[in-house]
């Protein structure tokens, strides 16, 4: 039985090449915040804001690895702000 891993960040290009990349090994739930890709049908899709902290709860359920590549924007037209929000 494969592994279930969650994936913050999907629809990104470091999301998008890791699911490729692990599509054999893993069995995959999503989280995707508007822009929904094209998914494999096993994909499991959570759609939400990562700042929904029970709609995170909930989808951490019965996942056995967690990627997070997904970065939540609070304050927007303020580079110095949007850098540190993703890189801290």
């Amino acid at each position: 039985m494969k592994k279930k891993l969650f994936i913050t960040g999907a629809a990104g290009k470091v999301g998008s090449g890791l699911r490729r990349h692990l599509k054999d090994r893993y069995d995959f739930r999503l989280l995707f915040h508007r822009n929904i890709p094209e998914v494999e049908p096993n994909d499991e899709i959570v759609v939400s804001d990562l700042a929904n902290f029970e709609n995170m709860v909930e989808a951490c359920e019965g996942i056995d690895t967690i990627v997070h590549l997904g970065i939540a924007i609070v304050q927007r037209g303020y580079p110095r702000t949007r850098y540190n929000q993703m890189i801290m």
